[in-house]
């Protein structure tokens, strides 16, 4: 098994987390079906079910795509039963970012939705606490740290070895 192999596994595994909460916000949405009005007035709820239905089919059909495009091209063609260090920190960088990504990208709409809720509500962004505030920044700062663990992995396996081992 490749390290390609290994992190489209990974990803693999994503989308069938994806899908089992798109099951899960589907069901939440049950109430919806037959009620024009609350479908209607609850569109973004429904986009966001549907959203990660297709994201969990899109990882589900194209795992080594995005795993190529997510791994360093030198380890494509090498087949091997055990991995280096490099490639044990890189492939843990990547599965702790996709995990990361996955609350991050769960905030991130919750943060779009109660904007777009409360905006339809009174009109204003004036009610929004601090704590607020201070959470969607938080949500992007995460964003910002599951980004830099995704497609920075090889990088950052790098240092880390450098420091460990003085090289």
């Amino acid at each position: 098994m490749t390290f390609v192999h290994m992190i489209a596994l990974a990803v693999r595994l994503f989308s069938v987390f994806l899908f089992l909460i798109s099951i899960r916000t589907f069901s939440g949405l049950s109430w919806i079906v037959g009620d024009a009005d609350a479908l209607a007035n609850n569109w973004i709820y429904v986009a966001a079910a549907f959203s990660t239905l297709c994201m969990a089919i899109i990882l589900w059909k194209f795992p080594l795509t995005i795993a190529g495009k997510i791994c360093p091209v030198k380890h494509e063609n090498t087949s091997h039963e055990s991995l280096s260090m490099d490639e044990l920190y890189t492939l843990g960088f990547v599965i702790l970012g996709i995990y990361l990504l996955f609350y991050v990208l769960s905030d991130a709409l919750y943060w779009i939705i109660f904007m777009v809720s409360s905006n339809r509500n009174t009109g204003n962004y004036e009610f929004i606490t601090i704590e607020n505030q201070a959470s969607m920044i938080t949500t992007f700062a995460e964003f910002v740290i599951a980004i830099f663990l995704i497609f920075g992995a090889n990088g950052l396996s790098k240092i880390i070895l450098k420091f460990r081992y003085k090289e």
